[in-house]
């Protein structure tokens, strides 16, 4: 660690995140950069704010502790050229007084440590902000601007969200429709095959019944002639069945092989 009068910086390479510190109290100073040091951050430090910031735009931080008593420019100030710089650093700011600390969150800090608070309270309150990874660049003043593109973006979103319902909608109709003309489609072949057995049958009864009228077969034969008629009659029509039925697998296997 190296110790300059007036212009001071401090650093570890730890590998860890970067800390700027802009403290004016010596003693305070010194004392927070050995503690960060001892826990491997990345430790720059300045004793007023026109170095502090010319280190924070040179360096990008990841983190700042500002006081807000400074000499020269005051810690309100560096906040808002930060701000204006969209210099991505979190920002704690030491301070006692209510004003202070309201003014300064509404102005992009993240927290805020009271000056004499615990070292265990400082460390927790950088890990809490290292962890968030939002940055100075988001203020008060930006939330109007947002909230109109948040707006715009919920509104197209229902608009989106009405078109996918309306085209589901759809969908599901053309479906119930194709689904009603194959249904229709089966039934009228399961009709057409049911009668051509019926008719199939008829014929080989009264074939049957001819040939026994005729006295050209017996009782005993009739019973066996009459069924195996049906076979007989049925067997082309199932054979043009499966043909009808291998065709359009044919033709779908050679457009797919074009």
């Amino acid at each position: 660690m190296k110790f300059c009068v007036g212009i001071q910086h401090f650093w570890v390479t730890a590998g860890k995140a970067k800390i700027l510190i802009i403290e004016d109290d010596p003693m305070m100073q010194l004392g927070l950069s050995r503690i960060l040091e001892e826990h491997g951050y990345e430790i720059f430090a300045a004793y007023d704010g026109v170095e502090g910031l010319q280190i924070a735009t040179h360096e990008h931080p990841d983190l700042t502790i500002l006081d807000l008593g400074l000499p020269i420019m005051e810690g309100y100030e560096i906040l808002q050229r930060i701000k204006d710089r969209k210099i991505p650093t979190r920002i704690i700011i030491f301070s006692s007084h209510e004003y202070d600390i309201v003014r300064c969150i509404k102005a992009g800090a993240c927290d805020f440590v009271v000056k004499g608070a615990s070292h265990d309270r400082i460390i927790s309150a950088i890990k809490r902000s290292l962890a968030v990874d939002s940055t100075i660049d988001i203020t008060a003043n930006d939330i109007p601007p947002l909230l109109e593109q948040l707006v715009a973006l919920t509104e197209k979103l229902k608009v989106d969200l009405e078109k996918l319902k309306s085209e589901k909608v759809k969908l599901i109709s053309d479906n119930e429709s194709l689904l009603n003309q194959l249904q229709a489609k089966r039934n009228n072949q399961l009709f057409f095959m049911v009668m051509v057995r019926l008719l199939c049958l008829i014929t080989a009864v009264l074939i049957t019944i001819f040939l026994y009228s005729l006295n050209i077969i017996s009782n005993t034969q009739a019973l066996f002639l009459a069924p195996a008629l049906f076979v007989l009659l049925l067997l082309p029509i199932e054979k043009i069945k499966k043909l009808s039925i291998k065709v359009p697998k044919a033709e779908t296997g050679v457009e797919i092989e074009n």
